[in-house]
């Protein structure tokens, strides 16, 4: 793509196995798609921030939790935009991790009812009844999806082992 745009060529997405439409979405697609995952996840926690008191009365340990995942949201989606050099294939490598990661943590959330003198189901209810909590979780998922896409459009794109460079 790259080497065409610089000809002056129009670049064209390689077509489907089948020859009619073109192959999977580009690397450069499933970014933006990513970044815009982690970007409504760190926004719904700042939302949750905001709107819970109740969090910050009762938990403030997860409240800061938390904050820290709003943070690391916006770290990894600022560092896919920019793509600073030597990062970008180690964040993109992270992302789905981390998405797996702050999902299973927040479902592990769940298991803390006891400490509240709540019931399992109580706080359930209580956590997804909150809108932001269940778009953060949503959006996890999704970047655990679209990240393990971006890596196998990685692994794809590049060149089998021991290909000379053109």
């Amino acid at each position: 793509l790259w080497r065409a745009r610089r000809k002056g060529r129009a670049a064209r997405p390689p077509p489907s196995a089948d020859g009619g439409q073109p192959a999977a979405p580009s690397q450069r697609t499933v970014t933006f798609a990513l970044v815009g995952l982690l970007a409504v996840s760190g926004l719904a926690g700042i939302v949750l921030l905001l709107a819970d008191a109740h969090l910050w009365v009762t938990a403030p340990d997860h409240a800061f939790a938390l904050l820290g995942f709003v943070a690391v949201d916006f770290g990894l989606a600022g560092n896919l935009v920019l793509r600073w050099p030597f990062r970008w294939p180690l964040v993109a490598k992270l992302t789905p991790i981390w998405g797996a990661s702050q999902a299973a943590l927040m479902l592990a959330d769940l298991a803390s009812a006891p400490q509240y003198n709540l019931t399992y189901s109580q706080f359930a209810d209580y956590l997804f009844g909150q809108p932001p909590f269940v778009a953060i979780l949503a959006a996890q998922v999704a970047v655990l999806v679209v990240g393990i896409h971006l890596l196998m459009t990685l692994r794809s794109a590049a060149p089998p082992a021991g290909a000379p460079d053109r």
